[in-house]
């Protein structure tokens, strides 16, 4: 798996091809330029493993003028009572120093990257949390399948939000950073 950034957004890829080899060098070289260092300091464990796209180009190498900027295989352990697996949507808060993944399971995860030198080296997995119905319940079956997330920054009144898209029932809901049903927006229909 590579973590990589667009617009503010990260982006999971798997490398199949020529092409989404050379996508995942362009994302990752706007992940260094755009994201500050982030610390880990209140979690704990490092959960990634770095990984080479190609036996000739490792993390830090120039492939065709593009400097590779770090790539990572996540660790299958559980955290807060939740297996890490299916991961499907990124996003990065700035103001917390945080990236955020759902998963195909119905669960938010957070995480801590860490850079050296602008080359991701490895990140912490901080925090999960189910994310839950309008009544409070734990999403289940098909209705927990989560694959979009976006950030929606704080406002004057509102505090972040997260916007997840939902693939087997398809919606978009709003969703607080600790898994809280906030609402659903309107889908067009066109």
């Amino acid at each position: 798996m590579i973590i990589a950034m667009d617009s503010g957004t990260y982006q999971k890829l798997r490398v199949h091809d020529h092409h989404h080899y050379l996508l995942a060098c362009v994302l990752a070289i706007v992940l260094a330029l755009l994201t500050p260092c982030a610390a880990a300091a209140e979690c704990a464990g490092d959960d990634g493993t770095a990984i080479s796209l190609h036996a000739d180009y490792g993390n830090g190498a120039r492939y065709r003028g593009i400097r590779l900027l770090g790539s990572l295989r996540l660790s299958a352990r559980s955290i807060d009572g939740l297996s890490v697996h299916g991961l499907s949507g990124l996003t990065w808060s700035a103001s917390h120093q945080r990236l955020y993944a759902v998963s195909d399971l119905g669960f938010l995860l957070h995480m801590a990257p860490r850079f050296v030198d602008h080359i991701l080296v490895n990140v912490s997995f901080c925090a999960a949390f189910p994310l839950r119905d309008a009544d409070g319940s734990p999403l289940r079956g098909h209705w927990r399948d989560a694959e979009g997330l976006s950030l929606r920054a704080a406002g004057a009144a509102t505090a972040e939000q997260l916007l997840i898209s939902f693939e087997q029932h398809p919606r978009i809901e709003r969703y607080s950073v600790d898994g809280r049903h906030l609402g659903s927006l309107i889908v067009p229909t066109e």
